[in-house]
Protein backbone atom coordinates (compact mmCIF):
# COMPACT_ATOMS: atom_id res chain seq x y z
CA UNK A 1 0.00 0.00 0.00
CA UNK A 2 1.50 3.22 -1.07
CA UNK A 3 2.05 5.99 1.69
CA UNK A 4 -0.40 8.11 -0.50
CA UNK A 5 -3.30 5.45 -0.33
CA UNK A 6 -2.28 5.31 3.01
CA UNK A 7 -2.65 8.75 3.82
CA UNK A 8 -5.90 9.03 2.48
CA UNK A 9 -7.30 5.99 3.98
CA UNK A 10 -6.38 7.18 7.02
CA UNK A 11 -8.02 10.48 6.76
CA UNK A 12 -11.12 8.93 5.87
CA UNK A 13 -11.24 6.71 9.05
CA UNK A 14 -10.33 9.59 11.02
CA UNK A 15 -13.43 11.53 9.21
CA UNK A 16 -15.59 8.77 9.73
CA UNK A 17 -14.53 8.18 13.31
CA UNK A 18 -14.19 12.00 14.38
CA UNK A 19 -16.87 14.07 12.44
CA UNK A 20 -20.42 12.82 13.63
CA UNK A 21 -19.17 12.76 17.18
CA UNK A 22 -17.80 16.03 17.11
CA UNK A 23 -21.17 17.52 15.53
CA UNK A 24 -23.35 15.98 17.79
CA UNK A 25 -21.00 17.09 20.78
CA UNK A 26 -21.36 21.10 19.18
CA UNK A 27 -25.00 20.66 18.95
CA UNK A 28 -25.25 19.94 22.42
CA UNK A 29 -23.13 23.36 23.22
CA UNK A 30 -19.91 21.75 24.17
CA UNK A 31 -16.97 23.52 23.37
CA UNK A 32 -13.48 23.32 23.32
CA UNK A 33 -11.18 20.52 23.81
CA UNK A 34 -14.29 18.31 25.17
CA UNK A 35 -15.20 18.16 21.24
CA UNK A 36 -12.38 16.57 20.14
CA UNK A 37 -11.99 14.05 22.65
CA UNK A 38 -15.72 13.28 23.16
CA UNK A 39 -15.59 12.79 19.40
CA UNK A 40 -14.63 8.68 19.10
CA UNK A 41 -16.78 7.55 22.04
CA UNK A 42 -20.12 9.29 20.43
CA UNK A 43 -19.76 8.75 17.46
CA UNK A 44 -19.66 4.80 18.29
CA UNK A 45 -22.58 6.02 20.44
CA UNK A 46 -24.77 7.02 17.35
CA UNK A 47 -23.78 2.83 15.90
CA UNK A 48 -25.26 2.11 19.66
CA UNK A 49 -28.48 3.40 19.01
CA UNK A 50 -28.80 3.12 15.27
CA UNK A 51 -27.15 -0.02 14.38
CA UNK A 52 -29.86 -2.33 16.17
CA UNK A 53 -32.66 -0.20 14.71
CA UNK A 54 -31.88 0.41 11.39
CA UNK A 55 -32.19 -3.61 10.18
CA UNK A 56 -35.56 -3.37 12.37
CA UNK A 57 -37.02 -0.59 9.91
CA UNK A 58 -36.15 -2.42 6.84
CA UNK A 59 -33.31 -0.40 5.72
CA UNK A 60 -29.48 -1.17 5.02
CA UNK A 61 -26.66 0.31 7.09
CA UNK A 62 -24.70 2.64 5.05
CA UNK A 63 -22.39 5.75 4.79
CA UNK A 64 -25.84 7.66 4.50
CA UNK A 65 -27.57 5.58 6.99
CA UNK A 66 -24.99 6.95 9.21
CA UNK A 67 -25.28 10.60 8.27
CA UNK A 68 -29.04 10.75 8.63
CA UNK A 69 -28.95 9.30 12.53
CA UNK A 70 -26.25 11.66 12.58
CA UNK A 71 -28.96 14.43 11.71
CA UNK A 72 -31.48 12.93 13.46
CA UNK A 73 -29.37 13.09 16.80
CA UNK A 74 -28.14 16.16 16.42
CA UNK A 75 -31.57 17.71 16.10
CA UNK A 76 -32.64 16.37 18.80
CA UNK A 77 -29.55 16.91 21.01
CA UNK A 78 -30.24 20.65 20.26
CA UNK A 79 -33.53 21.06 20.47
CA UNK A 80 -33.64 18.98 23.97
CA UNK A 81 -30.92 21.74 24.67
CA UNK A 82 -32.68 24.56 23.62
CA UNK A 83 -35.58 23.94 24.74
CA UNK A 84 -34.74 23.02 28.19
CA UNK A 85 -34.98 26.11 30.83
CA UNK A 86 -32.91 24.74 33.81
CA UNK A 87 -29.30 23.09 33.51
CA UNK A 88 -27.46 24.93 30.65
CA UNK A 89 -25.51 26.75 32.78
CA UNK A 90 -21.78 25.32 33.13
CA UNK A 91 -18.65 26.60 35.08
CA UNK A 92 -15.90 28.01 32.85
CA UNK A 93 -13.18 26.49 32.19
CA UNK A 94 -10.01 26.36 33.53
CA UNK A 95 -8.34 29.01 31.23
CA UNK A 96 -4.81 28.10 29.51
CA UNK A 97 -2.71 30.54 27.29
CA UNK A 98 -2.91 29.75 23.83
CA UNK A 99 0.74 28.57 23.69
CA UNK A 100 -0.17 25.85 25.57
CA UNK A 101 -3.32 24.54 23.63
CA UNK A 102 -0.64 24.09 20.95
CA UNK A 103 1.77 22.55 22.59
CA UNK A 104 -0.69 19.79 23.44
CA UNK A 105 -1.90 19.77 19.22
CA UNK A 106 1.65 19.06 18.69
CA UNK A 107 2.01 16.30 21.22
CA UNK A 108 -0.99 14.55 20.48
CA UNK A 109 -0.11 14.59 16.45
CA UNK A 110 3.39 13.09 17.58
CA UNK A 111 1.48 10.15 19.57
CA UNK A 112 -0.67 9.67 16.58
CA UNK A 113 2.07 9.26 14.21
CA UNK A 114 4.27 7.33 16.46
CA UNK A 115 1.54 4.84 16.42
CA UNK A 116 0.68 4.88 12.72
CA UNK A 117 4.28 4.34 11.67
CA UNK A 118 4.80 1.39 14.10
CA UNK A 119 1.43 -0.28 13.22
CA UNK A 120 2.63 0.44 9.32
CA UNK A 121 5.85 -1.04 9.58
CA UNK A 122 4.16 -3.85 11.86
CA UNK A 123 1.66 -4.58 8.71
CA UNK A 124 4.09 -4.36 5.71
CA UNK A 125 2.10 -1.48 4.89
CA UNK A 126 -0.96 -1.93 6.05
CA UNK A 127 -1.75 -4.84 4.18
CA UNK A 128 -1.58 -7.41 6.86
CA UNK A 129 -3.21 -8.92 10.03
CA UNK A 130 -2.83 -11.64 12.26
CA UNK A 131 -3.40 -14.77 11.19
CA UNK A 132 -4.81 -16.66 13.88
CA UNK A 133 -7.89 -16.58 16.53
CA UNK A 134 -10.19 -13.82 16.21
CA UNK A 135 -8.60 -12.26 13.50
CA UNK A 136 -10.28 -13.62 10.83
CA UNK A 137 -13.85 -12.92 12.61
CA UNK A 138 -12.66 -9.76 13.08
CA UNK A 139 -12.43 -9.20 9.17
CA UNK A 140 -15.50 -11.48 8.04
CA UNK A 141 -17.91 -9.07 10.46
CA UNK A 142 -16.50 -6.42 8.66
CA UNK A 143 -17.11 -7.76 5.11
CA UNK A 144 -20.09 -9.29 5.74
CA UNK A 145 -21.56 -5.59 7.52
CA UNK A 146 -20.68 -3.99 4.23
CA UNK A 147 -22.21 -6.69 1.86
CA UNK A 148 -25.26 -6.97 3.49
CA UNK A 149 -25.68 -3.90 5.51
CA UNK A 150 -27.20 -6.08 8.26
CA UNK A 151 -25.90 -3.94 11.55
CA UNK A 152 -28.03 -6.15 13.98
CA UNK A 153 -25.39 -7.33 16.66
CA UNK A 154 -27.07 -10.76 16.17
CA UNK A 155 -26.70 -11.21 12.71
CA UNK A 156 -22.94 -11.91 12.84
CA UNK A 157 -24.49 -15.48 14.07
CA UNK A 158 -24.94 -15.88 10.37
CA UNK A 159 -21.04 -16.86 9.56
CA UNK A 160 -20.32 -17.48 13.30
CA UNK A 161 -22.76 -19.96 14.74
CA UNK A 162 -25.34 -20.45 11.90
CA UNK A 163 -26.75 -23.45 14.60
CA UNK A 164 -27.20 -20.90 17.17
CA UNK A 165 -30.85 -20.39 18.19
CA UNK A 166 -29.69 -16.86 19.29
CA UNK A 167 -26.65 -14.77 19.28
CA UNK A 168 -25.18 -11.50 20.47
CA UNK A 169 -22.10 -9.93 19.35
CA UNK A 170 -21.77 -6.29 20.39
CA UNK A 171 -20.80 -4.63 16.66
CA UNK A 172 -20.31 -1.14 16.84
CA UNK A 173 -16.37 -1.56 16.41
CA UNK A 174 -17.11 -3.88 13.04
CA UNK A 175 -20.06 -1.27 11.68
CA UNK A 176 -17.70 1.68 11.56
CA UNK A 177 -14.61 -0.19 10.09
CA UNK A 178 -17.61 -1.53 7.48
CA UNK A 179 -18.87 1.98 6.92
CA UNK A 180 -14.91 3.19 6.51
CA UNK A 181 -14.86 0.28 4.06
CA UNK A 182 -17.77 1.28 1.78
CA UNK A 183 -16.54 4.34 1.18
CA UNK A 184 -13.60 3.43 -0.91
CA UNK A 185 -11.78 0.57 -2.60
CA UNK A 186 -9.28 -0.53 0.48
CA UNK A 187 -9.38 -3.88 1.49
CA UNK A 188 -10.29 -5.15 4.70
CA UNK A 189 -7.22 -5.81 6.09
CA UNK A 190 -6.03 -2.36 5.20
CA UNK A 191 -8.86 -0.70 6.82
CA UNK A 192 -8.16 -2.81 9.87
CA UNK A 193 -4.91 -1.65 10.10
CA UNK A 194 -6.01 1.73 10.00
CA UNK A 195 -8.19 1.62 12.54
CA UNK A 196 -5.44 -0.03 14.92
CA UNK A 197 -2.95 2.55 14.25
CA UNK A 198 -5.16 5.41 15.11
CA UNK A 199 -6.13 3.59 18.51
CA UNK A 200 -2.71 5.14 19.99
CA UNK A 201 -3.57 8.37 18.82
CA UNK A 202 -7.04 8.27 20.08
CA UNK A 203 -5.46 6.83 23.93
CA UNK A 204 -3.49 9.60 23.50
CA UNK A 205 -6.22 12.17 23.02
CA UNK A 206 -8.64 10.51 25.77
CA UNK A 207 -5.69 9.88 28.36
CA UNK A 208 -5.06 14.37 27.28
CA UNK A 209 -8.93 14.98 28.06
CA UNK A 210 -8.60 12.59 31.49
CA UNK A 211 -6.30 14.38 32.64
CA UNK A 212 -7.26 18.34 31.58
CA UNK A 213 -10.68 17.26 33.25
CA UNK A 214 -9.43 15.93 36.57
CA UNK A 215 -6.06 18.21 36.78
CA UNK A 216 -6.60 21.18 34.27
CA UNK A 217 -2.69 21.76 34.51
CA UNK A 218 -1.54 21.97 30.96
CA UNK A 219 1.88 20.18 31.52
CA UNK A 220 0.41 16.95 33.27
CA UNK A 221 -2.07 16.84 30.62
CA UNK A 222 0.99 17.30 27.21
CA UNK A 223 2.52 14.94 29.37
CA UNK A 224 -0.38 12.27 29.61
CA UNK A 225 -0.79 12.96 25.74
CA UNK A 226 2.95 11.85 24.77
CA UNK A 227 3.81 9.14 27.00
CA UNK A 228 0.42 7.33 25.42
CA UNK A 229 2.14 6.00 22.74
CA UNK A 230 5.10 5.02 24.59
CA UNK A 231 4.11 1.36 26.39
CA UNK A 232 4.29 -1.57 24.93
CA UNK A 233 1.37 -3.39 26.96
CA UNK A 234 -0.95 -1.32 25.40
CA UNK A 235 -2.41 -1.02 22.55
CA UNK A 236 0.36 -2.24 20.68
CA UNK A 237 0.52 -5.93 22.27
CA UNK A 238 -3.30 -6.58 21.94
CA UNK A 239 -3.45 -5.69 18.54
CA UNK A 240 -1.24 -8.10 18.15
CA UNK A 241 -1.75 -11.21 20.79
CA UNK A 242 -5.59 -12.23 20.52
CA UNK A 243 -6.34 -10.28 18.43
CA UNK A 244 -8.08 -7.81 20.67
CA UNK A 245 -9.23 -4.86 18.08
CA UNK A 246 -12.81 -4.16 19.72
CA UNK A 247 -11.23 -4.24 22.97
CA UNK A 248 -8.22 -2.13 22.05
CA UNK A 249 -10.60 0.63 20.88
CA UNK A 250 -12.60 0.29 23.61
CA UNK A 251 -9.69 0.76 26.42
CA UNK A 252 -8.08 3.39 24.07
CA UNK A 253 -11.80 5.37 24.37
CA UNK A 254 -12.02 4.80 28.36
CA UNK A 255 -10.56 7.69 30.20
CA UNK A 256 -12.69 10.14 27.53
CA UNK A 257 -15.92 7.96 28.54
CA UNK A 258 -14.23 8.92 32.88
CA UNK A 259 -13.87 12.50 31.50
CA UNK A 260 -17.04 13.28 30.10
CA UNK A 261 -18.76 11.35 33.23
CA UNK A 262 -16.50 13.47 35.39
CA UNK A 263 -17.75 16.91 33.57
CA UNK A 264 -21.88 15.39 33.49
CA UNK A 265 -21.52 14.50 37.72
CA UNK A 266 -19.54 18.31 38.41
CA UNK A 267 -22.08 20.04 36.44
CA UNK A 268 -25.19 18.22 35.17
CA UNK A 269 -26.02 20.41 31.94
CA UNK A 270 -28.32 19.16 29.58
CA UNK A 271 -25.44 19.21 27.06
CA UNK A 272 -23.26 17.14 29.28
CA UNK A 273 -25.81 14.52 30.16
CA UNK A 274 -26.63 13.63 26.10
CA UNK A 275 -22.82 13.69 25.14
CA UNK A 276 -22.00 11.83 28.32
CA UNK A 277 -25.22 9.12 27.75
CA UNK A 278 -24.14 8.48 23.99
CA UNK A 279 -20.58 8.28 25.21
CA UNK A 280 -21.54 5.41 27.37
CA UNK A 281 -23.93 3.69 24.54
CA UNK A 282 -20.72 3.98 22.31
CA UNK A 283 -18.38 1.97 24.68
CA UNK A 284 -21.07 -0.07 25.27
CA UNK A 285 -21.23 -1.00 21.76
CA UNK A 286 -17.42 -1.88 21.22
CA UNK A 287 -17.06 -3.96 24.51
CA UNK A 288 -19.45 -4.38 27.39
CA UNK A 289 -16.94 -5.40 29.65
CA UNK A 290 -14.94 -2.20 29.20
CA UNK A 291 -18.26 -0.28 30.11
CA UNK A 292 -18.34 -2.36 32.94
CA UNK A 293 -14.61 -1.46 33.80
CA UNK A 294 -15.89 2.14 33.38
CA UNK A 295 -18.77 1.78 36.10
CA UNK A 296 -16.47 0.70 38.68
CA UNK A 297 -14.46 3.44 38.33
CA UNK A 298 -17.49 6.18 38.17
CA UNK A 299 -18.46 4.48 41.45
CA UNK A 300 -15.26 4.53 42.83
CA UNK A 301 -15.12 8.86 41.59
CA UNK A 302 -18.88 9.24 43.25
CA UNK A 303 -17.62 7.37 46.64
CA UNK A 304 -14.94 9.46 47.07
CA UNK A 305 -17.35 13.10 45.97
CA UNK A 306 -19.33 11.83 49.02
CA UNK A 307 -16.91 10.87 51.34
CA UNK A 308 -14.86 14.33 50.42
CA UNK A 309 -18.40 16.19 50.72
CA UNK A 310 -19.51 14.55 54.12
CA UNK A 311 -15.87 14.42 55.67
CA UNK A 312 -16.10 15.82 59.63
CA UNK A 313 -12.92 17.37 60.34
CA UNK A 314 -12.07 16.95 64.21
CA UNK A 315 -10.23 19.50 66.24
Amino acid sequence: MSVLSAAVLCITYLAVLVGPGAVITLAAGQRGWVVVFAAAPVTYGVIGVFGPLVPLLGLRWSPLTMAAAVLVLVVLVYAVRRFSRTGNVAPAEPFWHRSRHYVLVGALLFTAVIGLIATYDASAGFTAIPQWWDAGYHANAVRFIADTGNSAPGALRQFAAPLATSYFYPNGYHVLDATVYTLGHWSVPQVLDVCNGCQVGVFGLSMAGLVKQVSGRPALTIAAGVLACAFTGFPYDVIVWGPLFPFTAAVAMLPAVLALCVRMVAAPTVGRIAVAALAVVGLTAVHPSVMIAAAIMVALYLAQRWITANRVSVA
